[in-house]
């Protein structure tokens, strides 16, 4: 055989181990799940938590609510209108934002949905995704306060405010924001009447790319945000949630309690009642349900009871409890940055993103 021939195949060879060792290792890294004692040993301390609670302007997050809250029923005006700040507040802040749109036959008929996705860090191999709901139910004068648009603008302020934060962090994994579109029944719930956005998404997500891997093999964490704001309700842990996942609220509650703001509910400073007081609840039908199907573990940041104005009218800004919704947005902040790795008291402020 010439030289020049066994040369050729040689460096063909070459080529396709580097290949096949590049695609192993690229399946490895997304299906690698983080372990979490890497998570857990992550000491927060209370200079982070200052740091975070510092960023974190209750100015800035009414002006975002403001936006959000509005009467906003699927297809409406003001649906494209929330949707449309949405996008426009996270491209400002260096988020890369797409949308995942579709057409689907309810029981009102044909109705288009848009889920809204951003990602800090595409290239990371991990991710942690934070979801809420945008839409509001579609019934007379329902603006949907704390269903959900208190919700989407505690996401918005945290993506907004500690975006460098976030990028600074070594770990391999993104934080994965979702803003998920239909979760409310237009009549009454059902299988096929509730969750268009997170059930069209999650099937979407799950389906295997050309590197052996899917978008759902990548999460390592499910975060939902729903009915927050109202006074006097705590977060239960849920029975499909880990509970060292759990204890990870506690502690970082515990040891933001003297930045908490004072509530004639025993919530906040002091040794009162508990946000996060780990008694545990039977499952809830929502947007983290299709996830959690196919194996995504999941925590679901709700009250149990319900607030007493769910789906009614009076679901309004006038009863919400900004001191409630300042305690709890410090809390998942900073979680969020504890699951990261990050020590936010150590990072330097990169100014042209605050």
């Amino acid at each position: 055989m010439p030289v020049t021939r066994v040369v050729i195949l040689l460096c063909a060879l070459f080529l396709y181990i580097c290949f096949y060792v590049s695609k192993k290792k690229r399946y490895s890294d997304c299906t690698k799940v983080t372990p979490l004692e890497t998570i857990i040993n992550h000491e927060i301390t209370f200079p982070d938590v200052k740091t975070v609670e510092e960023r974190l302007s209750m100015q800035k997050f009414g002006q975002i609510l403001s936006k959000i809250n509005r009467i906003r029923p699927v297809g409406s005006e003001n649906h494209r209108l929330v949707r449309e700040f949405i996008e426009r507040e996270l491209h400002e802040r260096g988020w890369q934002v797409s949308e995942d749109s579709f057409t689907e036959s309810t029981v009102v008929g044909e109705r288009v949905f848009t889920n809204i996705i951003a990602i800090n860090k595409p290239a990371a191999s991990r991710r942690i995704i934070l979801a809420c709901h945008y839409e509001s139910k579609n019934l007379d004068g329902f603006f949907g306060t704390i269903d959900s648009a208190v919700p989407c603008s505690i996401i918005l302020n945290i993506a907004s405010s500690l975006v460098d934060i976030f990028q600074a962090s070594k770990a391999d994994i993104a934080v994965n924001l979702i803003f998920f579109d239909g979760e409310e029944a237009f009549k009454v719930w059902t299988d096929t009447d509730s969750l268009y956005g997170s059930r069209h998404l999650a099937e979407k997500m799950a389906r295997t790319n050309s590197e052996g891997c899917s978008d759902l093999s990548r999460i390592d964490l499910f975060v939902l945000l729903d009915l927050v704001g109202a006074a006097g309700h705590p977060f239960p842990q849920y029975v499909h949630c880990d509970s060292r996942i759990y204890d990870m609220l506690s502690k970082i509650e515990n040891l933001s309690k003297p930045l908490f703001l004072p509530s004639t509910y025993g919530f906040g400073a002091g040794p009162g009642r508990s946000y996060f007081s780990s008694v545990i609840r039977d499952d809830i039908q929502d947007d983290h349900k299709p996830f959690l199907d196919r194996g995504v573990p999941v925590l679901h940041l709700i009250p149990a009871p319900f607030p007493p104005q769910w789906h009614k009218t009076t679901d309004t800004i006038e009863n919400v409890d900004m001191k409630s919704i300042h305690d709890i947005q410090l809390v998942v902040a900073t979680f969020l940055c504890q699951f990261l790795r990050i020590s936010p008291s150590q990072i330097r402020s990169s100014p042209h993103l605050l």
